[in-house]
Formats: structure tokens, C-alpha cells, sequence
């Protein structure tokens, strides 16, 4: 805590009950002993606290949590929360991809030229596009070049957008597959009764 200078954001958790936000963005006024004085920016509320997380710079997105500045529940909030108004649903963390259901339609989300793109880098790539086609493609590449069998694990609760991940994460290695190897692009096609039937 002593490394973050005075005057700097910090996210703290908010004082009034009614705000559907549980940290908000403040500025560190002081340090006292274990508590600190703090100024929300949003409405120059001054408090103490004694729990407070630095703030990333302002212009830091990431599609990978993982590679943010200061990491803390705040800032994967702030950062997901960034991601999501500017329609990108999906960031990373490590190898696991967090969706967020947008609850509207979202133009060229899973557009051909996606395809293409997430073709291009193989896993770990830092421009690999976050995204579930990059999952997809994880999957595919080891599935084509040694024929052993691969599996994504779609996990939400119920409206979360299981289905329509689903949807894609099979669309995706058929499209890969029909170019180059089209009994592999068959034997996708026939397998989709089985996660049909599983719901």
C-alpha cells in the first residue's frame, strides 16, 4: 500500500448501499496508521478506509486480465466493465476466456474475417484476438495435427450464453476443417447431436 503515492486513483469499496457498484474510482488523500482518506472522483465524497487497490492508467485495456498493471478484483471489474461497453465481451484470463452476455445483438461478432484472424496465432500469442474462435482454434490445431480428441469446457449459469458459445465453438472447426480436411469437417457436423442432447 505505501508504494501508492498521494494523490493517485485508487478503487475502494463503496460507502452507500444503494449503488449497484461495489468499488468505485477515488482519489488517496492521506495514509493514517492502517487507514486512509479517500475522495470518490464521481461525487468528491471523502471517507476513511482501511482497504483500498491501485488503479490502472486510464487509456490500460487489456483482453487479457492478466496482463494489467495492478491486478485485484477492482481492476478486473473496471477492466471487463471497459471491455464490455466498447462490445468486446470476451477478455482473457491466461488460457480461460470470460464471456459476458451482451443481452442485444452484436454486429459482425462472429464474422468470417474473425475466422481468419483467429486463425493466424496460435495459443499464448499476445495479438491473439479474445474471442471464442481463438478457443476454437486451441482446440483445433493439436485435433488436425494428431488426431486425438479434443474438448472445451462452456461453463455459466442459466441465460449466460452457454448455447450460442456452443454454437460457435463448433462452427468455428468446421469452417477450419471443410478447406483441408473435409472427413474431420464431417465427423464435427455429426457429433453435435451428443452436446444437443446434453442441453
Amino acid at each position: 500500500k505505501n508504494k501508492v503515492k498521494i494523490g493517485a486513483n485508487v478503487w475502494v469499496r463503496d460507502q452507500d448501499v444503494n449503488n449497484p457498484d461495489v468499488f468505485v474510482l477515488a482519489k488517496l488523500q492521506g495514509i493514517a496508521g492502517r487507514n486512509c482518506q479517500v475522495q470518490v472522483v464521481a461525487t468528491k465524497e471523502c471517507f476513511e478506509t482501511d482497504a483500498y487497490f491501485p488503479a490502472n492508467p486510464p487509456d490500460q485495456l487489456h483482453s487479457d486480465h492478466t496482463a494489467l498493471l495492478h491486478l485485484s478484483d477492482a481492476t478486473l471489474l473496471a477492466n471487463t466493465k471497459a471491455r464490455y461497453i466498447e462490445d468486446d465481451i470476451y477478455t482473457y484470463v491466461g488460457p480461460i476466456l470470460v464471456s459476458v452476455n451482451p443481452f442485444k445483438y452484436i454486429p459482425r461478432l462472429y464474422a468470417p474475417d474473425l475466422m481468419n484472424e483467429c486463425k493466424k496465432f496460435a495459443p499464448g500469442h499476445p495479438e491473439r484476438p479474445a474471442h471464442t474462435f481463438s478457443m476454437a482454434e486451441a482446440a483445433f490445431r493439436p485435433l488436425a495435427k494428431t488426431g486425438t480428441s479434443q474438448s472445451l469446457v462452456v461453463s455459466g449459469e442459466s441465460g449466460a450464453g452457454k448455447t450460442e458459445v456452443n454454437k460457435q465453438c463448433t462452427n468455428y472447426p468446421t469452417w477450419r476443417a471443410s478447406a483441408e480436411h473435409s472427413d474431420l469437417a464431417k465427423r464435427i457436423l455429426q457429433s453435435n447431436p451428443i452436446p444437443e442432447a446434453l442441453g
